[in-house]
């Protein structure tokens, strides 16, 4: 089994085990997209967006970082989250590039340590949306708006997916 095949069923099993879900992350410059799984981690749902510029927490932060670090705990609390699923912007030949570099330390400078982290491949996710989008006749304006939630939902979704991340079912004796 490859390294990141273990690490994502390590992953989902532990959340499996505690009854908690898993969040999916699509961090842009601007806005972070969120997707949320379902407590039996089949599905994965569109959260909300981040927008990195605006997050607004009581009191008020000392940086836009911390604010939306704040905010990202928040939700990972409310939410009982215990993993993270993280696009990863790799070119089109799977290299990691200065993108990568970029997402890897908004991760680490959220200060998310306690949960366990794994990055998988997010191209053409936000092109996969766009398609799906227009498939179905939404306005432009529509869709700039659900992209970002959009991608982070595929990126879980294919995280849930592997066959392997959800917890065998028990043996009958």
């Amino acid at each position: 089994m490859n390294p990141l095949a273990e690490r994502l069923g390590a992953l989902v099993l532990r959340a499996a085990q505690t009854s908690t879900r898993v969040l999916g992350l699509d961090p842009g410059t601007r806005f972070v997209g969120l997707a949320l799984s379902s407590a039996d981690l089949r599905v994965a749902m569109p959260l909300r967006v981040l927008d990195r510029a605006t997050v607004c927490v009581t009191p008020p932060a000392t940086s836009p970082l911390q604010a939306h670090a704040e905010a990202l705990h928040a939700i990972i609390a409310s939410q009982r989250v215990s993993a993270l699923v993280v696009g990863l912007p790799l070119d089109s030949l799977g290299q990691e590039g200065e993108a990568c570099v970029k997402v890897r330390r908004y991760v680490k400078q959220l200060k998310l340590a306690s949960l366990p982290v794994v990055f998988i491949d997010e191209r053409y996710t936000t092109s996969a949306s766009r398609h799906a989008f227009k498939s179905i006749g939404l306005s432009v304006a529509r869709q700039q708006q659900a992209k970002d939630t959009s991608a982070a939902t595929i990126i879980l979704q294919n995280a849930l997916d592997i066959g392997f991340l959800r917890p065998a079912p028990a043996s009958k004796r």
